[in-house]
């Protein structure tokens, strides 16, 4: 019974044993089958060809897999007039396995650069579904190459210089040939200079050769600029090289010079008066109405000196004065005046007031009595001519450049006159104030320097001797700078801590800045004048 009962479990564990191999034999999975692509070649080097030659290359494509391959698209990456495909089967294709297609690629020469491409082509394999096969194709002929095609100067002190070499190269295969080369700086145009000896229209350069452009950079502001060389030759890649440069100006050092508008109300005062034998009632109305004049100059608080000569002497009339002028402490000042216009009528009648006008200020600085002590450095200095006759001095503008020589800035000299004129043009004139020829020379003056024309035909002269009492306030306009020169560009003005955009200019003959008659601050006003000047080049 024990023998038939171990027999038993056996011969159940073998059946066991026998099922499951059983099962496992008939559930086994299939493995599944898959697309694979081959190119052959995996490169293709084509070489160097003359500009214009063509040279084809077959790539094979191969089904490498167990499952039908299908190729769905073809194309070239690069420059499109040095590779293209041929030949090629129509897609989309089914390659079943170790099947085989074939297609053609062709190369042209360009140019001696050497040409990079890929062929692309796209399948369903699933490891490759974009195989490649890498192109490279050159040519034989001229190239050029600017070096650095890009430059950069950096900041850079304005007025001074730095310079680099932009190098020329022919690196082709064959000779090069120069045509026409240009340059240009912007926005300046002198910004960037170019100089080259060795480079020039029809330079034949063989392959390895140099030669070189010098590239110098000057800055003339506080900006950015950009030079650009261009260079035409006989390369068929590139016509036209191209190398570029940047640069930027800066300010050397900065300055802010601090300025307190302190009343600085000073005026020296010339008048010419003729005293040709026409002239007797003219000079008696000039004393009547001076009191209009002095009552405004007096008011507005002007430091004021005023002192009278004649169209034939150019010493100064003043016989109660000290020396030879009036100013603010002149007792009875508007009676002495009259006094002094009392010049008499036996003078010359070649009238030439610009002369003695001048010639007396040349008597005031050379301190001659009685002009010494008039001119005043920082004064304005305002100028009258009375007379019905033209000026016969001369040349007008030289005697007008002679007087704005004077001053520091030219504008603190302003001409009037009160002669033969219809406001704004040298004419004769007829009237109860009397006749007069056209009061030319001294009408041209005027004209130049914004003074005040009044006809000396009009039998009151009040309103024009108050309008020249308002012209004689001169409060200062112009301010100096400390440093010079000056980059305009840079100036940043400020009134009374505020920031000013409007009403001044620079003006850089006298290296200053002058502010508009409607903008000059006020008694009292602070002016802060910030700036950048050049650098000193290392100097």
């Amino acid at each position: 019974m024990r023998r038939a009962g171990v027999c038993s479990v056996l011969c159940i564990l073998a059946g066991m044993a026998l099922s499951a191999c059983s099962d496992q034999t008939l559930h086994q999975e299939e493995q599944p089958k898959y697309a694979a692509i081959q190119l052959d070649p995996p490169s293709i080097d084509f070489g160097s060809l003359e500009v214009g030659q063509q040279l084809m290359a077959e790539v094979t494509i191969t089904s490498v897999g167990e499952a039908d391959l299908e190729v769905t698209e073809l194309n070239i990456e690069g420059p499109e007039d040095n590779f293209e495909i041929f030949e090629a089967p129509e897609l989309p294709l089914l390659m079943p396995p170790e099947s085989m297609e074939s297609l053609t690629l062709r190369y042209t020469s360009t140019g001696a650069h050497d040409k990079l491409g890929q062929l692309h082509v796209f399948s369903t394999d699933p490891d490759q579904g974009d195989a490649t096969v890498e192109l490279h194709g050159a040519g034989l002929a001229p190239a050029i190459f600017l070096e650095p095609g890009v430059y950069d100067f950096g900041a850079f002190d304005v007025s001074c210089e730095v310079s680099t070499e932009i190098l020329v190269h022919s690196v082709g295969t064959y000779p090069l040939t120069i045509g026409d080369f240009a340059w240009y700086s912007s926005p300046s145009p002198d910004a960037m200079t170019y100089f080259t000896d060795t480079l020039y229209q029809g330079l034949v350069m063989d392959p390895g050769d140099v030669v070189a452009v010098e590239v110098t950079f000057h800055p003339d502001d506080v900006i950015d600029f950009e030079g650009l060389l261009t260079v035409s030759s006989d390369d068929p890649d590139t016509p036209v090289a191209e190398a570029t440069q940047y640069g930027l100006g800066e300010a050397g050092a900065w300055f802010n010079d601090h300025f307190v508008q302190e009343g600085n109300n000073w005026t020296d005062v010339l008048w010419v008066v003729d005293n040709s034998c026409s002239m007797g009632d003219e000079q008696g109305k000039l004393g009547d109405d001076f009191s209009y004049f002095h009552s405004i100059i007096n008011t507005a608080g002007v430091d004021y000196k005023i002192a009278t000569v004649t169209t034939d002497d150019d010493t100064f009339l003043c016989g109660g004065c000290n020396h030879g002028y009036i100013d603010p402490l002149t007792p009875n000042g508007a009676a002495q005046f009259a006094q002094n216009c009392s010049v008499g009528t036996n003078g010359s009648g070649t009238e030439r007031g610009l002369k003695y006008g001048w010639d007396a200020l040349q008597r005031a600085l050379a301190e001659n009595p009685p002009n010494d002590h008039f001119l005043r450095e920082d004064a304005g200095l305002r100028l009258v001519f009375v007379s019905d006759e033209p000026d016969q001095s001369g040349s007008w503008s030289t005697y007008l450049s002679n007087y704005q020589g004077l001053k520091f800035n030219p504008d603190h000299v302003v001409a009037s006159a009160i002669c033969g004129t219809d406001g704004s043009n040298a004419t004769s004139c007829s009237g109860q104030g009397g006749s007069a020829d056209p009061g030319t020379g001294y009408v041209d003056v005027v004209n130049s320097t914004g003074g005040i024309l009044a006809s000396i035909c009009d039998s009151d002269w009040s309103s024009a001797l108050t309008n020249l009492g308002w012209l004689t306030i001169s409060l200062a306009d112009t301010f100096p700078l400390t440093h010079t020169p000056v980059i305009e560009s840079t100036i940043e003005v400020k009134v009374n801590s505020v920031d000013v955009y409007n009403g001044w200019s620079f003006d850089s003959s006298i290296q200053s800045v002058v502010f508009e008659p409607d903008y000059v601050p006020d008694d009292g006003d602070y002016v802060d004048v910030s700036y950048g000047v050049p650098g000193d080049c290392g100097g």
